[in-house]
């Protein structure tokens, strides 16, 4: 799976989520990752049956720190 280009990305479908509606990209800056890293996580997750708010609010799984919660900071919505 490729990263999506720029031209892509102007032209991106928005994704709601915690109240708020954003580009991938942009739930990607919130989160501190990369959007292609972001992407293909909530993509992987999309095709494994969650839900698209759970695919982008939950936060990756660390081995050893199963119930983490954590914040987008600029938008105060707690992930799962």
């Amino acid at each position: 799976m490729t990263c999506p280009t720029h031209h892509t990305i102007l032209r991106a479908k928005r994704f709601e989520a915690g109240g708020q509606s954003l580009t991938m990209r942009e739930w990607a800056r919130l989160a501190g990752v990369s959007p292609c890293t972001f992407r293909k996580r909530v993509d992987k997750r999309l095709r494994d049956g969650w839900t698209v708010e759970d695919a982008i609010l939950t936060p990756p799984q660390r081995p050893g720190n199963k119930s983490r919660a954590l914040k987008f900071p600029k938008l105060n919505v707690e992930l799962r």
